[in-house]
């Protein structure tokens, strides 16, 4: 997603190369000891159209036994963080109608975002998430009333609208926690990416390219993020899935058949051959 960034002018290339890791070094440090820093400049708005490959990460294919997933929209990503704030004090003598527990609210706070999601995406788009992915509790001691929680959360879908839905309630859910409980808290959206709209014309192409080879393709959604969000923001792309199997990803298990590898380039291939008028 870095790399595509730059190249479609969302972030500058020195900003990019400033990254630090989590040991402080530099992106741009990294690059110069491989020997792997380019100079050249890639403007993804002069080319004509793009189409990206890539294993699905989730079960849809297999279940629907399809060879290949024609993706019309890629999800957006708003990422919001939450501090919640109590006051750290001694577990044992600390009675417990005088503690400000920030654990015990952020925990509330927790089933309030996940029945929140779970509305949304009941009630107005099945394909939107939300998560709580990440739980920082200081100080962290089993014999101290916890003072404060910062968590992260992740929400996820193809309908921006949706989105903004669980967002604005997680921010409520906050409100209401300082009235139920004596803590402070803080809300922050600090990313937002918006849901990405594949080219009519990518699409068509690709699932003529699979009628071409009699191959099963289906039409669905991205809910994970692909550098094809950014490059669709300049210019007429789509993205394409071949199968994980049992929809493993990020994990040591993840694997797609040979053949379904092939499968999935015959329909990239037919594809650009499409756009390029072959």
């Amino acid at each position: 997603m870095l790399g595509s960034s730059v190249a479609t002018g969302a972030r500058d290339a020195d900003d990019a190369l400033a990254f630090r890791d989590a040991d402080g070094t530099t992106l741009e440090a990294h690059l110069d000891a491989i020997d792997f820093r380019g100079t050249d400049t890639i403007d993804a708005e002069e080319w004509d159209a793009w189409a990206e490959l890539h294993i699905e990460q989730g079960t849809v294919l297999e279940s629907a036994g399809a060879s290949v997933g024609v993706v019309d929209a890629i999800t957006g990503i708003t990422t919001c963080a939450a501090d919640i704030v109590g006051e750290a004090d001694h577990a044992g003598a600390t009675p417990m109608d005088e503690r400000r527990d920030a654990l015990v609210a952020a925990s509330e706070f927790v089933v309030e975002f996940r029945a929140a999601a779970d509305d949304v995406a009941q009630n107005r788009s099945p394909t939107a998430v939300g998560t709580v992915g990440q739980f920082d509790v200081a100080p962290n001691a089993r014999n101290i009333v916890p003072g404060e929680v910062s968590l992260q959360m992740d929400i996820r879908d193809v309908d921006y609208g949706a989105m903004d839905a669980i967002a604005e309630r997680a921010d409520a859910a906050l409100d209401g926690l300082e009235a139920a409980h004596p803590v402070e808290t803080d809300f922050d959206r600090y990313r937002d990416q918006r849901p990405s709209q594949m080219a009519d014309d990518c699409v068509d192409a690709a699932f003529d390219a699979a009628a071409a080879g009699d191959i099963d393709a289906k039409r669905m959604h991205s809910a994970a993020m692909h550098d094809t969000a950014n490059v669709a923001s300049v210019t007429d792309a789509v993205l394409l899935f071949a199968p994980s199997a049992d929809g493993l990803s990020h994990n040591p298990r993840e694997w797609t058949d040979w053949a379904d590898c092939a499968t999935a380039a015959t329909v990239l291939a037919g594809t650009l051959a499409r756009l390029a008028g072959a």
